[in-house]
Order: structure tokens, then sequence, then C-alpha cells
């Protein structure tokens, strides 16, 4: 356990920024869908679906505030970006609230889509 916590102080601003970006990407996409499988007490589909979107976009808006917006304001301080605090300012999570909705969205439409293939594929195996 102190060697793994020892190789996270290690980490510089910058690459932690890029974990930080990287899962900022990864987030929207995965969320969706762990929570509309994980919302078992919603009965009708589209409000499942509602729900993850809604929750995913939320989550995203948090995340880019309070996690995504300091890791690059830190990134830029390291390598010493002239007003980092102007790249990640109000414009990152304006337009998180703006488009934050779209990968949820396509996200839980495609894991729709996977599902009714696959419902489709082991319904008509079993009967023919």
């Amino acid at each position: 356990v102190g060697r793994q916590t020892r190789k996270v102080r290690d980490l510089t601003a910058t690459q932690i920024f890029q974990l930080v970006s990287i899962s900022s990407l990864v987030l929207p996409i995965i969320l969706p869908i762990a929570i509309l499988v994980g919302l078992p007490w919603l009965q009708r589909l589209w409000v499942k679906a509602i729900v993850a979107i809604l929750l995913s976009w939320a989550i995203s808006i948090f995340y880019t505030a309070m996690i995504y917006n300091p890791a690059g304001i830190a990134s830029g301080i390291e390598q010493r970006i002239d007003s980092p605090t102007m790249k990640f300012d109000n414009n990152t999570i304006a337009s998180t609230i703006l488009g934050g909705w779209l990968l949820p969205t396509i996200s839980v439409g495609v894991f729709f889509l996977v599902r009714n293939i696959f419902a489709r594929r082991y319904s008509g195996a079993s009967n023919g």
C-alpha cells in the first residue's frame, strides 16, 4: 500500500491532468449505462434512460467544475503557461452545461441498440 501511495504522490500536475482529461471523456460514456443498469426500482425504460442521462449530465458538470478545471489550472501553472486560469474557467463549465447531455444520450442510445440486437438474435435462435 505504501508503494502505491508514493507513486501517486510522484505524479506531476500535468500527468494528473492527463488522467483527469481521459476520465472526463470516459465518464459520460460509462456512467449513464451504469446508472441505467443500476436502477432496478424504475420500471419504465424511457424513465430510466432520462434519469441516467440527466444524472450523468449533472455529474459531468460537477466533475468539470471541481476536478477538471483545478487540475487544468495546476497543470498550466506547472508548465508555466501564461494565464492558465483563463483556459479553465466558467467557459468549460458552460460548454459542459450546453453540450454535456450529448455523450450520455449517445451512450444510452447505443446501449439500447445493442440490447435490441442481442434480444432479437437470442429470441430468434431459441424459437428457430
